[in-house]
């Protein structure tokens, strides 16, 4: 039943973020035998609840020259406000009053990024490269946006905001460049829906609603067998 419960909160957060961007929707996993129990001695039923996560690309929308949406399943970095490194998949840079490129949620990108004085019209190429025009019109490359994969993406740890921290499961961040390698090329000036799926949401929500319900029917059987062999005892 908490299983079943747990699905149902992932549901309702994936259809509340469905006009996010760059919203990655979740699904509950689980494991376990519910035939047969285990030769330890231990419970049948779901062993274990886990949030997986589908970082699979959305749709492009149409966006800002400075704004990108990545094809596969790589990251950028940025600066936490603490210093320390984090990643993310939304691609809304944006350029600050003192000239710097931010990423998402205001953070500097890493190594940070920024506008020389007198250049202006910062855009993205499908490469991660920031241009902007210098005071003659023509345009120039001003840094390169750091972009990273990860061998098990599924075990980043997830902060808000659509930001992800490395851990232990999901191994070294392992550095590339957007068209070199299989790292495909970004879509610049556009940005990454939510990959959110209203049907298959749906769906889920009908299957763990359904599945809850016969788990607490199934109880209420056993409290009602429970009370009949302590009356007959009686």
């Amino acid at each position: 039943m908490s299983h079943h419960a747990r699905a149902l909160d992932v549901v309702a957060n994936n259809v509340a973020n469905i006009n996010t961007d760059g919203f990655k929707a979740s699904r509950v996993m689980s494991e376990g035998t519910p035939e047969v129990a285990p030769a330890d001695g231990g419970r049948k039923g779901i062993a274990r609840t886990t949030i997986d996560r589908d970082f699979n690309a959305a749709a492009a929308l149409p966006g800002d020259p400075l704004q990108f949406a990545i094809q596969d399943d790589a990251f950028y970095a940025v600066l936490q406000f603490d210093g320390t490194t984090i990643y993310s998949r939304t691609g809304n840079l944006q350029l600050d009053s003192d000239g710097n490129i931010l990423g998402v949620g205001g953070r500097l990108l890493e190594p940070p990024i920024a506008l020389p004085a007198d250049h202006s019209s910062p855009s993205m190429t499908s490469t991660g490269v920031v241009l902007a025009l210098d005071p003659e019109g023509n345009q120039v490359d001003i840094g390169q946006v750091s972009f990273v994969r990860f061998i098990n993406p599924q075990g980043l740890e997830t902060a808000g905001e659509g930001l992800f921290v490395e851990t232990a499961n999901s191994g070294p961040p392992t550095a590339g460049v957007p068209g070199e390698g299989s790292f495909r090329e970004l879509l610049p000036g556009t940005i990454e829906g939510s990959n959110v799926e209203l049907v298959l949401q749906f769906t889920s929500m009908m299957t763990a609603q359904r599945a809850y319900q016969a788990s607490a029917r199934a109880f209420r059987v056993g409290d009602e067998m429970l009370e009949l062999a302590t009356d007959v005892a009686q």
